[in-house]
């Protein structure tokens, strides 16, 4: 999922990039707050859209940019296949932390997961999408998953 969303949102910033002005009026527009969100696809819109001169994230977080539909939704994509990653609760990440250590070690990277994610929220910049995010999954996802045969039995 996360190579699919990475290549729509080439493919949407290429489509954005090679627009005439006149059609490029009626793309939808996202705050450049919302595109801070991800380091890597903040930067990869600032390179392409922007003519690489690093100017377009610094601007106010209110400012509005114009994206193709294709390259926001790979954008949000991207950032959901990562927030999938992160091995808390019962998420993809979990699984391979568990299956790589085991059930105490996924327990103990789940836990350290939890302490980062806390520090993000509140010595970060984009908290709130990190509380959203510990908060769904934590009420969502507090079932334990279902033991391995070798976990059962001698």
């Amino acid at each position: 999922g996360l190579g699919v969303a990475f290549g729509f949102l080439i493919w949407g910033l290429q489509l954005t990039a090679s627009m005439d002005p006149e059609a490029s009026t009626y793309l939808p527009s996202v705050p450049v707050s919302f595109l801070k969100l991800s380091t890597l696809g903040g930067t990869l819109i600032d390179q392409i859209v922007g003519g690489g001169a690093g100017i377009m994230l610094q601007q106010e977080p209110e400012t509005l940019i114009s994206l193709h539909p294709f390259a926001i939704a790979g954008f949000v994509g991207m950032i959901i296949n990562s927030l999938d990653l992160i091995p808390i609760g019962s998420t993809d990440g979990a699984r391979i932390s568990q299956a790589m250590l085991g059930r105490v070690g996924q327990t103990v990277v789940g836990g350290l997961s939890y302490v980062v994610l806390l520090g993000a929220l509140i010595f970060g910049d984009n908290g709130d999408i990190f509380l959203s995010y510990c908060v769904i999954n934590s009420i969502v996802q507090r079932e334990l998953e279902v033991p391995c045969k070798n976990e059962v039995d001698r």
